[in-house]
């Protein structure tokens, strides 16, 4: 447990740290709990946003499941109170996916391993790590590799079992104390990032194997020359993609995609921001705002990545290789996307989060799209509100907002065991979608319902100085809302 917290406190305290930095981060915290917790002590934390403090107040529990079974609900069997937001449990949340084909795949929920052999309907821990899991990489339906707060550690019975896969005499030689990042692209070629740990600054190298991990020799990492960090992504034993960062600050960091085609031995200029601090979302040039999340390229030609800022992010996609990029949304709430995977230009998953890496609580989700980012399922945790409830029994009961969706309206009739969406506001809050820069505040701040076919809500759409107020009535069970009188609402 106070692992965990070592954990929680080290991401906190690292300010305009990006997500990939973040994770690395964390790794670092498991292998090194008791110094840090010490380092710690005396750190307070900074205060987020009105608007950051109201969205996630209102962020369920995450699950823990059992290991022998299917993963429940997230919500709780006992009713909050009428008009209440639900809570963030302690969980130290989603950090790494990785899938074989649409059916299987595995997540990493803080130090549990989870799988699915249903596209992500069910959830199984097969699996408990003494620290953190950062990273995975699997390349068959047994054959995989993970990053915890120990080392690299390698199975092959799909994750029921592990060992280390790295030697002792290899670590010490090539003072890879702490690794942060795996990638494998077939059972004998992978790369991993290990950081030495210099006590002024932190040295970073790249190690690559070509017989499984059996043994491992450094290349070059590139990103020495910049920030001293990067996210990489490899498509075959020799071409692969890094997206090195620069020093962020503001909610910004210059980038740079470099691109190797001898396994890492020398590397390329793909592309970059360039130095004229081009606007941050300019389609010609590697996205400026943001820092430097998650890369991923399933060629040579198609790829992603992730960048975080304060509580938002941002998806960008490329289709010629790295040369131009285009923005994708993926939710309504301001959250952070960070690891992914795609299995083709299509189908593709992705952790997205809500608080980012310096939120005071952070909540985080699986999704998936099977149209290259158009629409995107909430796959893991169960859908449920993350914003307040109202129940009309101990049975029934309504909600409001989803990770993807602030207007979501959902439904209970097992006392919050599961729950459906039945319906959504729509065009309530046109800019709480993000279309401001930096974010706009919208959210439903009333819930009452006096059966199971009448209910109002009350909204609060735009900043705190300039807000408006808007009372939508529903007398179909919350299927369909028209505006109403405020006096209809009963507001406390």
């Amino acid at each position: 447990m106070e692992s965990a917290h070592a954990n929680t406190r080290e991401i906190i305290s690292r300010e305009r740290r990006p997500l990939f930095c973040a994770l690395r981060r964390l790794a670092v915290a498991s292998a090194l709990a008791v110094v840090i917790a010490l380092a710690l002590a005396g750190c307070t934390l900074q205060a987020k946003s009105a608007q950051d403090t109201r969205l996630l107040a209102s962020i369920p529990p995450s699950p823990t499941a059992p290991s022998d079974r299917a993963l429940p609900s997230v919500s709780s069997t006992i009713p909050p109170p009428q008009g209440t937001r639900l809570s963030q449990s302690d969980s130290d949340g989603l950090f790494a996916v990785s899938f074989v084909d649409a059916a299987h795949g595995w997540l990493a929920d803080g130090d549990a391993l989870l799988s699915t052999s249903d596209g992500g309907q069910r959830w199984v821990q097969i699996y408990k790590a003494n620290s953190t899991i950062s990273s995975l990489s699997f390349v068959s339906m047994r054959q995989g590799w993970a990053t915890t707060g120990t080392g690299l550690i390698g199975t092959q019975d799909g994750g029921t079992t592990w060992k280390p896969a790295i030697t002792t005499a290899d670590v010490r030689l090539y003072r890879a104390y702490n690794m942060y990042h795996v990638d494998f692209v077939d059972r004998d070629h992978g790369w991993v990032i290990s950081e030495q740990n210099n006590d002024a600054y932190d040295l970073h190298s790249i190690l690559h194997t070509e017989d499984g991990g059996k043994t491992w020799a450094p290349v070059s990492d590139p990103c020495t020359q910049f920030w001293g960090y990067g996210p990489f992504s490899f498509v075959s034993p020799s071409a692969g993609f890094i997206l090195c960062g620069y020093e962020p600050a503001m909610g910004h960091e210059m980038k740079t995609l470099l691109k190797t085609t001898d396994a890492g031995r020398t590397w390329g200029r793909v592309a970059d921001t360039g130095a004229d601090f081009p606007s941050p979302y300019s389609p010609d040039k590697l996205n400026f705002g943001g820092h430097v999340g998650d890369l991923f390229f399933l060629d040579s030609t198609n790829g992603w990545f992730s960048s975080s800022y304060n509580s938002g992010g941002s998806l960008q996609t490329t289709t010629d290789g790295g040369q131009s990029w285009r923005y994708i949304d993926v939710g309504q709430a301001p959250g952070v996307e960070g690891h992914m995977r795609f299995l083709s230009t299509n189908l593709g998953y992705i952790l997205y989060v809500i608080g980012g890496p310096y939120a005071l609580q952070r909540y985080s989700a699986l999704l998936s799209t099977r149209d290259r980012g158009t629409s995107w399922t909430q796959l893991y945790p169960a859908i449920s509100p993350i914003g307040l409830t109202h129940f009309l029994d101990g049975k029934t009961g309504f909600g409001t907002s989803t990770l993807l969706d602030r207007g979501a309206i959902l439904k209970t009739d097992d006392g919050g065991r599961s729950w459906t969406q039945v319906g959504a506001l729509t065009g309530w809050c046109d800019a709480s979608g993000g279309s401001c820069e930096g974010g706009c505040d919208g959210q439903i701040i009333s819930l009452h319902f006096t059966d199971a076919l009448r209910g109002s809500v009350l909204t609060e759409c735009g900043r705190a100085e300039s807000s408006v107020r808007t009372t939508y009535a529903t007398t179909d069970g919350g299927a369909t809302w028209k505006i109403s009188p405020p006096s209809l609402l009963d507001v406390k």
